[in-house]
């Protein structure tokens, strides 16, 4: 690597992480370009030589980590052989998506903010949650293959229903409505894949 090369990506590193601070600091709307620039001690145009704006900072801050993290549980293999084996990892995988929620709490409460006032945030977490809503369509199929889901379900409906249930406790732990993490990952996995009802 050249030194200039590396000379610029010290400079953007230094305003991603300045921007981070920001925003931890004084949520999405009070930051601005000026703010970031004075904490990353850069011009103030020289922000825009790395960034189109502040959305996309705190967008690139959040595909660096949060969402990431997302990515990496959306796509884990799944081949499960027995029911019992496909709870494991069913329950696995939702409890692992709720402790980002707990985990990244701050963060995503500036995310939150700017899902409220900019549509490229809002567009960023839906392209995430409509991945894995394909992700569980998969899986839902494959259990219908192996006999362990039922084969008159829609498997893109119910995914899709599963799927908001799961954002709406997501958000609801990042505004700390919810506590017990464990708990409500084995509610949720129990109301999956066995339903409310006891049939007749």
């Amino acid at each position: 690597m050249n030194s200039k090369k590396k000379k610029s990506e010290i400079t953007k590193a230094k305003i991603f992480n300045a921007a981070y601070d920001v925003f931890m600091e004084e949520g999405f709307e009070n930051s601005n370009i000026t703010k970031i620039a004075k904490r990353a001690g850069v011009a103030y145009g020289t922000v825009y030589t790395y960034f189109i704006s502040k959305e996309d900072i705190l967008a690139q801050i959040l595909n660096e980590d949060i969402l990431k993290k997302v990515d990496n549980i959306v796509y884990v293999k799944y081949n499960p052989k027995t029911l019992d084996v496909a709870k494991v990892i069913i329950n696995k995988q939702i409890t692992a998506f709720f402790e980002i929620a707990a985990y990244h709490k701050q963060m995503l409460k500036i995310m939150r903010e700017a899902m409220g006032v900019t549509a490229d945030i809002r567009e960023l977490w839906r392209a995430n949650i409509a991945a894995a809503e394909k992700r569980i369509a998969k899986d839902i199929k494959r259990n219908q293959a192996a006999g362990f889901a039922k084969k008159s379900l829609d498997p893109a409906i119910a995914a899709k229903l599963l799927m908001g249930f799961i954002d709406t406790l997501f958000w609801d732990i990042v505004m700390d409505a919810i506590d017990d993490i464990e708990q409500l990952a084995d509610y949720v996995v129990e109301l999956y894949m066995f339903g409310l009802y006891i049939p007749e």
